[in-house]
């Protein structure tokens, strides 16, 4: 595909589908052991993904977002039961040896003997840290090599494994699903209306992890703020989310933490969502389970229930079902998804004099997984965990009738210099650029940034440069 061809899902959908249907089926029926199976959890993804209308700039990255999302679907169906074995009569021996490994140990493998992606590739599939990946791997093929002989080495187990598993996957070829696909989607809207506008709250996470390993959120997260809440009169709670009619409006520019998906820091977009009773509530639900708009970003999250959002004077709590916290699978997921959380449900109280703490619940429980009961509630770390610059308008994916476009955002206080650049996707041309000024530092040292710029139609790739650091979105101008 030509870059600028990426812009339009029409064309993407049948080209991947095109390039990486069987694959996909293939490398899902080593993950599951059920051709059906396999090939339904891909058909959702390719409907999910187009649903989601993230903007690719790259083949690579509309290949790496529908292989996270069919290894999601999978997830979502099996939990941590991993590959079914069961009831199957002559299923082929290497899926019946990768039954006896975890979930995220057959996951590896996979990808990395038969999907033959590198361990950084493994990693942002996976949302693994690149140690994570070397790790499971190894002690995956300790566990099967106990099956072969004493002498047979690490290297006779990975070839016999990558050769076992080619012909595993081949034994049959996946069935054409491109009309099953193209009915499903005809109720999605065309292009150009982007998902700011239709975003479903409870969609699923499309992309996980980071692929870099995020610092210890507790070790500097801790303070002297241990007391427990008590309702009183400054108390807001939020309504069940499955309330009809707290879903019934949107609530208009809701910041929402994500990851970037190259550095782990945070990056804010500002979201059109529907209601879950107050701004808090719909935030932290868009937080476990709307995908991001940019694909530059992603989430640590899969998807779950949020129980309560209820704020106590200085302390916000919020308490997440169980089951969105247990489909966190390490210490720097968890690290990674609470910052999301920490950092989103303040931003959307306001914390002005720094005294806000956020208390995090599993179910109403205070134990979380891998770390028990935190020793004190979860505050901010400042802004070094933080992006250096956000583009807060337009958000990736918008349509806009406009002759100038106006862009705006925040920037960090150690940045030193910020400018803009508008270009023509896919063909390049320059439209226009310029230096930006941003303003007098604000709240915890961010300084707010607008420019105003002529723009062309077409699809439309805006570029701020802080020091280097590039924050890029891609929009439509008609």
């Amino acid at each position: 595909m030509a870059s600028d061809e990426h812009r339009d899902r029409g064309w993407w959908l049948k080209s991947a589908y095109h390039d990486q249907w069987d694959d996909l089926v293939r490398m899902a029926f080593l993950l599951c052991g059920r051709w059906e199976d396999a090939e339904r959890a891909v058909t959702d993804a390719f409907v999910e993904v187009y649903r989601i209308n993230p903007r690719f700039r790259t083949d690579d990255l509309v290949a790496d977002y529908l292989r996270t999302t069919v290894v999601n679907q999978l997830r979502r169906r099996q939990g941590r039961a991993g590959l079914h074995v069961e009831g199957r009569q002559g299923l082929p021996s290497p899926l019946d040896r990768l039954s006896q490994l975890s979930r995220i140990e057959q996951e590896v493998l996979v990808m990395l003997l038969w999907a033959d992606l590198d361990e950084d590739e493994t990693a942002h599939v996976l949302g693994l840290r690149h140690g994570s990946v070397e790790n499971l791997r190894d002690k995956a093929i300790h566990t099967l090599g106990k099956q072969f002989r004493a002498e047979d080495g690490a290297a006779h187990v990975e070839s016999w494994l990558r050769v076992a598993l080619e012909e595993a996957a081949s034994q049959q070829a996946p069935s054409d699903q491109l009309e099953t696909i193209d009915e499903r989607i005809q109720q999605v809207s065309q292009r150009g209306r982007g998902p700011s506008r239709r975003a479903v709250v409870g969609s699923a996470l499309a992309a996980l992890g980071v692929g870099v390993a995020a610092p210890v959120v507790w070790g500097r997260m801790h303070t002297p703020r241990r007391s427990s809440p008590v309702p009183g009169a400054d108390e807001t709670v939020i309504s069940d989310p499955s309330d009809e009619k707290s879903m019934s409006t949107l609530q208009k520019d809701v910041p929402v933490l994500y990851l970037g998906r190259s550095d782990g820091l945070l990056y804010r977009e500002m979201r059109d969502l529907p209601t879950a009773s107050d701004k808090l509530g719909t935030a932290v639900t868009a937080v476990i389970n709307a995908a991001p708009l940019d694909s530059d970003y992603t989430s640590a999250w899969m998807g779950g229930q949020l129980n309560k959002a209820v704020v106590h004077g200085d302390v916000i709590v919020l308490d997440v079902a169980g089951a969105a916290w247990d489909a966190i699978r390490s210490r720097e997921k968890l690290t990674a998804a609470i910052r999301q959380l920490v950092y989103t449900a303040t931003a959307v109280v306001g914390d002005r004099n720094g005294q806000k703490s956020v208390q995090l619940l599993r179910d109403g429980s205070p134990s979380l997984p891998f770390i028990g009961i935190p020793q004190a509630n979860f505050i901010e770390e400042g802004t070094d965990r933080c992006g250096p610059v956000w583009i807060d308008r337009p958000q990736s994916g918008q349509t806009l009738a406009a002759t100038r476009l106006t862009i705006e955002g925040q920037v960090q206080r150690k940045v030193r210099a910020i400018s803009y650049r508008i270009n023509l996707a896919g063909k390049g041309d320059l439209i226009s650029r310029g230096v930006i000024t941003p303003g007098q530092p604000g709240h915890r040292g961010w300084r707010r940034w607008s420019v105003s710029a002529p723009v062309r139609s077409g699809d439309v790739l805006i570029t701020i440069d802080a020091d280097g650091t590039k924050a890029i979105k891609l929009v439509t101008v008609s």
